[in-house]
């Protein structure tokens, strides 16, 4: 088996962090600022623009050689925002929630894989992207989106 050691990161890697920071705190901002991901809303743009600078950088920086699971996921992000975009754009606002939800829960899935594969510094708490101990993380992150997703469909209908 093939130990894995997280890349050094470099200023367009530290470039791609902010972006995906910003993004994460721009979801934050759609979901207060209209009660669902509404790219309708500055917030909503905002969140959707960033993201597609994330998932195009984040792309680029896989090294791992050729097309590994990064580059799926970030493949099926694309697929999720354009679906989000579109359905705003033509005011299916329940394919929007899910699609931008799940959308969502993808930018903080690697954001935590990232995180908990590189701290503590001396002694990470996953030992590669792949480390079961990531599971409940990622089985947390799952619940919190299904949540999101109801509250969100929740919150719509009573505006209505």
């Amino acid at each position: 088996m093939e130990v894995f050691t997280p890349s050094v990161i470099t200023i367009y890697g530290y470039a791609h962090t902010v972006i995906s920071v910003l993004t994460m705190i721009a979801g934050l901002w759609a979901l207060y600022d209209a009660g669902r991901f509404s790219g309708q809303r500055p917030s909503g743009t905002a969140f959707y623009g960033l993201s597609l600078i994330g998932i195009v950088t984040g792309v680029t920086i896989f090294h791992h050689g050729g097309f590994g699971p990064g580059h799926g996921l970030s493949g099926v992000m694309l697929v999720l925002l354009a679906i989000a975009y579109f359905s705003s754009r033509s005011g299916r606002w329940l394919w929007e929630v899910i699609a931008a939800s799940f959308l969502y829960f993808l930018i903080w899935f690697f954001a935590t894989t990232e995180t908990l594969t590189r701290v503590p510094i001396d002694h990470p708490y996953a030992s590669s992207p792949v480390d079961p101990a990531l599971i409940p993380v990622r089985g947390i992150l799952l619940l919190i989106t299904l949540a999101l997703i109801y509250l969100q469909y929740r919150n719509a209908k009573l505006v209505r």
